[in-house]
């Protein structure tokens, strides 16, 4: 749809309007261009259905989903203004559809994961079990919440270790709670890399082999 040369890659993610496609590349590579010309090619293809759709009911079956916040209201930005364009140079026949687009466009899913997934739950909530109203951590509560979660079961830890786990004693003496704590506070921001599974099936002397080859 647009007039701007493509890369090769840049049109493979615009070849097909039937598939869903991921985006990975660098800062300045051209991401939000490739995604808005793909929301509007998904716009413009022709339905899957066989029916020919209200533009506002094809606009609620889209999903861009981004990282960050600031890139989602770029994406959002870049959308509404290439729309208005459109709008301006198509057909009379053709312009009010575009108008329709303009004015559901702020109701489109066009948001981070965060938001997208929050937004599953809470029309889900009921099946789900959650309260409708809850709401995402910020990080620095997150953090707070983590730091007392993980001293707390550190305590009770140590407390059912007396007498029966002299090493791990050794090891909050030799660390003092606090760094012990944030030992493990990092191990718990890993656990989803891969060979965290894994290490933690490892014996103390597959630990202590691994550390002496490294």
């Amino acid at each position: 749809m647009s007039s701007r040369p493509l890369t090769s890659q840049q049109a493979a993610a615009l070849a097909d309007p039937g598939v869903s496609v991921a985006l990975d590349a660098g800062a300045g590579c051209g991401k939000t261009f490739v995604l808005t010309e793909r929301f509007l090619a998904e716009l413009a293809a022709p339905d899957r259905e066989g029916a020919d759709s209200q533009p506002v009911e094809r606009l609620m079956r889209i999903a861009a989903i981004t990282f960050t916040d600031a890139a989602a209201s770029e994406l959002r930005s870049r959308i509404r203004d290439r729309c208005r364009q459109l709008r301006d140079e198509a057909a009379p026949a053709e312009r009010l559809r575009w108008e329709r687009v303009l004015h559901g466009l702020e109701a489109a899913s066009i948001s981070t994961i965060h938001a997208f997934c929050g937004a599953l739950v809470r029309e889900h909530a009921v099946a789900l079990g959650v309260d409708p109203a809850y709401r995402l951590l910020e990080p620095a509560a997150a953090r707070v919440m983590q730091d007392r979660a993980v001293e707390e079961a550190l305590r009770n830890g140590l407390a059912a270790s007396a007498g029966t786990d002299d090493q791990l004693l050794e090891l909050a003496a030799d660390l003092e709670l606090e760094g012990l704590a944030s030992a493990v506070a990092l191990l718990a921001m890993r656990e989803n890399e891969p060979g965290f599974s894994a290490w933690l099936r490892a014996t103390p002397a597959d630990v202590a082999d691994a550390a002496a080859l490294a």
